[in-house]
């Protein structure tokens, strides 16, 4: 039985793609070695502080001059990662009225050359700038804030964000854009003067190194247009019959309650990545099972809009076809991806039959930052068509997928 790993299902484009890069070879993660923490954590300074002074020049250039704000605009887009994001060096060159960007932020007193200013070089490739909220209004708006996520801080540790205006006035927000704090000066977007402080959506500019690129600055394999080619077909449920004996396992629907729980607001749109596995008898004899773990899906990548997501979708994505030498049992597992360090994980493998439970383990790699959705079994005997909650909020799934057996 042939299975297809890898995989990256982008919902934003209703498409499918495939890679046969492993995880490794999609990105390598510099490890530390034997630098000391020290002077990791001066190599973050060095660049959150660039990070910083660049978002503040920007926030002063684009609402000071439309016709930057039209081209930041337009740049980001062309979505060259598949999402709205904007390389460092495109934007350098990117002309406003005969002037370049690179010559706007010159006269703003930034250095522009990020190995000048100290960056190491995997971080000076990296750095985008992104309208990862509400894009479409950020020519209407009244004011353009920015922000920058800061590097050595996981999404789960980020509790606040400093956001700019034009004028040089700060506020602080959470990474979901809820507020902590505003001075009186800062100049207010639209939703938190009409009073929506709890969820209050609105178009900022941020600058970060980033999520989609590898440390020369390319886009990462499974983001590039040619991986987005094979469109997703809709299918009609089939709730009738047992699961198994032949059948296909498909997913049917991801939907995420609570998306900021996993990607806030300023990292724009997810990068979910699916693992499952189980196991498998490798006897040829009607004695004990010889048991083999098996990796049924290993980091496959779905992505898309935000919305995509709170809405949920059918990817209608066929994940493995059981058969009588499989066992019973299966085990998925979902992860946001947030980068970091390659480490390892385990996911359990269980040989489960009519009468035999034999434990199993599987080793799969991720990476060190990445925030864990949750991991549910599934059994043959579960409903042919059948919902998987992950995680609780409120009396509400924060994650909900839906699986569906046919033949």
């Amino acid at each position: 039985m042939k299975h297809v790993h890898r995989l990256v299902v982008l919902g934003g484009f209703a498409s499918l793609g495939l890679t046969n890069c492993s995880k490794q070879e999609e990105i390598s993660p510099q490890s530390p070695g034997s630098a000391s923490t020290q002077v990791i954590a001066a190599n973050n300074d060095v660049t959150n502080s660039y990070l910083q002074t660049l978002a503040v020049a920007l926030a002063r250039i684009v609402n000071a001059n439309p016709a930057a704000k039209h081209v930041l605009h337009g740049l980001a887009d062309q979505q060259f990662d598949g999402d709205y994001d904007i390389a460092y060096s495109t934007l350098l060159r990117a002309s406003v009225d005969g002037v370049t960007f690179e010559e706007l932020l010159a006269n703003e007193g930034v250095k522009t050359d990020p190995f000048a200013a100290g960056l190491a070089e995997a971080a000076a490739r990296r750095i985008v700038v992104s309208l990862p909220v509400l894009s479409e209004q950020a020519e209407t708006v009244k004011s353009l804030p920015a922000t920058f996520i800061p590097e050595g801080i996981a999404d789960a540790e980020l509790s606040a964000i400093t956001v700019y205006d034009g004028a040089g006035n700060t506020a602080t927000f959470t990474p979901n854009l809820a507020p902590i704090s505003l001075s009186a000066q800062f100049a207010r977007p639209a939703s938190l003067e009409a009073g929506e402080t709890s969820h209050p959506e609105f178009p900022l500019i941020v600058v970060s190194l980033g999520e989609r690129l590898d440390d020369n600055g390319n886009v990462r394999t499974e983001f590039t247009p040619e991986y987005q080619t094979i469109q997703l077909a809709q299918a009609q449920k089939n709730q009738s019959a047992n699961r198994g004996g032949g059948r296909t396992e498909y997913l049917r629907r991801i939907q995420c309650n609570d998306l900021g729980a996993f990607e806030p607001w300023i990292r724009g749109q997810p990068e979910f990545r699916l693992y499952a596995a189980t196991s498998y008898n490798n006897s040829f004899s009607t004695g004990s099972p010889v048991v083999v773990p098996y990796k049924i899906q290993d980091a496959v990548l779905f992505t898309g809009r935000r919305s995509l997501f709170s809405d949920g979708y059918d990817p209608n994505y066929r994940l493995f076809t059981w058969s009588s030498s499989f066992s019973d049992f299966y085990t998925m597992r979902w992860l946001e991806e947030d980068g970091g360090a390659t480490i390892s994980f385990t996911l359990g493998a269980t040989f489960k039959k009519p009468s035999i439970n034999i434990g199993a383990t599987i080793n799969f790699a991720k990476w060190e930052d990445d925030d864990n959705v949750g991991e549910v079994p599934i059994n043959i005997t579960d409903p042919n068509w059948n919902d998987y909650p992950y995680g609780q909020s409120n009396g509400q799934s924060l994650f909900m997928v839906t699986l569906e057996s046919r033949q």
